[in-house]
């Protein structure tokens, strides 16, 4: 309100129960009206205690100074409030410390706009929803392209509750987060990622499907169906290390044994041969040819 029609200056209404300063008239040194009842708005017939009631400006200033300031008057109505007495602080708030005081009082509480409300994620109504979606439609691995070096993500459903594992990169540590889905929608707590705590995605059914999620983020999933993978090349890198140097220690003996199988056999008929020159040597010495021909056929 912004007209001067009050002769008494009775522009700032308050809600006088609110007050934590002490009685208003009383701090005032007014006569004890706060206390008494007057006819009910609406229904003159009737006495209602003064509650909401719109008090002198002058008398306003008074009790913050006296009271201890603007917090002790809880409930300023500003909507009922006539801005005259703001015209009237400003006129006289260089001269009067309690008239510059009851202003930015007045200015606080009723110029300031209110803080600007965060979007928040509203939960699930779980209960309540028709769940239309069965989990194998859920139930998968899924690509993140916030993360494709070795990232994945795989999401398990339990009745209504929602479990999803994964990894970031090849390297980095498996991740475990709770949610819950309802029909196609499913809600999910990214706080142990450093997330939001109720993060919601949409299942969109397709070949392959996607979960869109309320950050603008896209997962799709992948044809592994639910399988995690098994691993990734430094996960297998010392068995496969161990296993090329156990194939190599194998080659080697078998192809050292087969050399000292050659080198045997080779050892024994050099023996056999040495074995029948000699003889036949004796022979000759002795004069026995026919016996050398019978000991050489014998040693073949």
């Amino acid at each position: 309100m912004d007209r001067d029609d009050d002769a008494g200056s009775h522009h700032i209404c308050i809600d006088m129960s609110s007050n934590t300063g002490g009685n208003f008239c009383s701090v005032t040194g007014q006569s004890n009206w706060c206390d008494s009842h007057m006819p009910c708005d609406g229904n003159s017939w009737a006495s209602c205690p003064v509650q909401h009631w719109c008090v002198c400006q002058w008398a306003f200033a008074s009790y913050l100074e006296r009271a201890g300031g603007c917090d002790r008057i809880q409930n300023i109505v500003c909507d009922a409030t006539n801005m005259e007495a703001m015209v009237a602080y400003r006129a006289h708030a260089s001269s009067s410390v309690r008239i510059r005081t009851a202003l930015q009082c007045l200015e606080q509480r009723c110029l300031t706009p209110p803080p600007a409300r965060q979007p928040a994620v509203q939960p699930l109504d779980i209960e309540s929803s028709n769940a239309t979606v069965t989990s194998a439609a859920w139930d998968g691995m899924y690509s993140d392209p916030n993360h494709p070096l070795g990232g994945f993500r795989v999401i398990e459903i339990h009745g209504m509750r929602a479990t999803i594992t994964g990894r970031d990169t090849a390297e980095s540590a498996e991740w475990t987060l709770e949610g819950k889905v309802s029909g196609s929608t499913i809600q999910v707590d990214f706080t142990p990622k450093g997330g939001p705590s109720r993060l919601e995605g949409k299942l969109v059914q397709g070949s392959p499907s996607q979960i869109r999620w309320q950050d603008g983020n896209m997962w799709t999933r992948t044809d592994m169906q639910g399988k995690k993978p098994i691993g990734d090349f430094n996960t297998f890198l010392p068995f496969i290390v161990v296993s090329a140097v156990a194939m190599l220690g194998m080659g080697w003996y078998f192809w050292s044994r087969t050399q000292t199988v050659d080198e045997e056999k080779d050892a024994e008929q050099e023996a056999m041969w040495d074995a029948y020159y000699d003889k036949m040597d004796k022979k000759q010495n002795c004069g026995g040819t026919e016996q050398g021909v019978v000991i050489a056929a014998a040693l073949f």
